[in-house]
């Protein structure tokens, strides 16, 4: 029975063969990524790139979406149009290291450095009522060149830029009753474009900012600042010494998982 059903399966075998995307993954640097899971949506092609980060996978003809997953780096997508069956060689595809934990960083030279995070608490002010606002601003100061800001795990809407200006008044912080003289409250808005990097997941944003910052203070916030303290209750700021050049968009390379994969 066993030489009768290898007779059965040559044929089959013979007229269809064996046709693979064969392509490579690499970080930002350039550095080949292997362990990255490699899968075929929709189907059960799988595969896992090697020390070279090189991956070799089946597909059938037609519209092909790879999908690409290591922990610690944003998922990466690459969709493909086969009409017929052949040896095809991808677009490099470009994962982002992830930072470890949730937030908002400068990014540059490949590295991370985060944010102050602190509390937006609710505040009554003697002469103009309710406002929100912070007692406290870490000090986290831009290097010479506004890095990239980029934004972890955090919603992908809805992302604001402003500059902050410190009030001396009389306040009173709802929840303790506690009276505070120092307010740190939302100034100006500052126009940004928000650039998910990891299309659709959006675990990793790149808040792009249109024009120079003058020196201050300012805050990433998703509405906090304004009473809308659902979406995320915190906000994340940095301060500017010197005048700064907007985000250079290439400070963390032109590539990302979307754009290197299309």
């Amino acid at each position: 029975m066993t030489r009768v059903t290898g007779c059965i399966l040559l044929p089959v075998v013979a007229g269809c063969e064996w046709h693979v995307i064969e392509g490579t993954v690499a970080d930002l640097e350039g550095e080949a990524l292997p362990g990255v899971a490699v899968s075929v949506e929709g189907s059960r092609s799988q595969a896992v790139t090697d020390p070279l980060g090189e991956y070799s996978i089946r597909y059938e003809p037609g519209p092909v979406v790879l999908l690409f997953d290591k922990t610690g780096y944003t998922p990466g997508r690459l969709e493909l149009e086969v009409t017929e069956l052949r040896h095809v060689l991808a677009t490099p595809v470009v994962l982002w290291r992830l930072p470890r934990e949730k937030g908002v960083y400068f990014f540059q030279d490949n590295k991370y450095e985060p944010l102050g995070a602190t509390e937006v608490e609710r505040y009554m002010a003697a002469d103009s009522g309710v406002v929100y606002g912070c007692r406290h601003v870490p000090e986290v100061a831009s290097p010479a060149r506004l890095p990239d800001i980029m934004c972890h795990d955090l919603p992908r809407y809805n992302a604001r830029l402003c500059r902050m200006r410190l009030v001396e008044s009389e306040f009173i912080e709802f929840e303790r009753q506690t009276p505070v003289e120092k307010l740190w409250l939302a100034d100006q808005a500052i126009d940004v474009v928000a650039q998910v990097i990891d299309e659709p997941k959006a675990s990793l944003i790149r808040l792009q900012i249109l024009y120079p910052l003058e020196p201050g203070v300012y805050a990433v916030h998703w509405g906090a600042l304004e009473g809308r303290r659902d979406l995320e209750p915190r906000a994340f700021l940095f301060s500017v010494v010197e005048p700064k050049a907007a985000v250079d968009s290439d400070a963390g390379g032109e590539a990302d998982s979307g754009a290197a994969a299309d």
